[in-house]
């Protein structure tokens, strides 16, 4: 059986998982970057993060023929930390890599101004790269969230996916 992962996050994971992950049947994965459990304070430490998920990640999944791909953008908790806005601006020479299959996760956390103006910035990205955007709901307050989430996502020029797709029909 050929297993695909969609959502995992295996920065966290030793190379032990990746083995019984291929044990499994599991040949593909998608991590999605997120929180680390300790806010970043600066852009560069995004961006050691965002080369780790495009080329160490990928090393270490590929020694146990598990394909890697990933998820990028600067994380609802950490848009409010006007230090880490400047991500959105770097992000655009990330989201053109090979690993990079959506922009994400987005959404909300607390549904700040701050993170309005980081959802809207990002969900133009995932339009301007022809990304799908893997959208995150709040913790607290989800129906709330998920509301203003689609609120934000009609205003956008995303276009709604009417069919599946996979990461080969991934548009350029």
């Amino acid at each position: 059986m050929r297993i695909f992962d969609p959502h995992i996050h295996m920065t966290s994971r030793t190379t032990d998982d990746y083995e019984a992950m291929h044990a499994a049947g599991v040949r593909a994965v998608v991590e999605p970057s997120f929180w680390l459990g300790q806010p970043r304070t600066s852009p560069a430490s995004f961006f050691d993060y965002f080369d780790s998920l495009l080329g160490w990640e990928p090393f270490r999944a590929a020694q146990y023929g598990i394909a890697h791909h990933c998820t990028l953008a600067l994380n609802p908790k950490e848009a409010n930390d006007p230090r880490c806005t400047p991500v959105l601006e770097a992000l655009p020479r990330y989201l053109v890599k090979d690993p990079v299959v959506a922009v994400g996760e987005i959404g909300y956390d607390s549904m700040t101004p701050a993170e309005d103006t980081a959802l809207a910035a990002q969900l133009q990205l995932a339009v301007d790269h022809g990304l799908p955007a893997l959208v995150h709901t709040p913790h607290r307050d989800k129906a709330a969230g998920l509301r203003r989430t689609l609120d934000v996502l009609r205003e956008s020029d995303l276009p709604p996916i009417t069919s599946s797709w996979t990461i080969s029909m991934r548009q350029r």
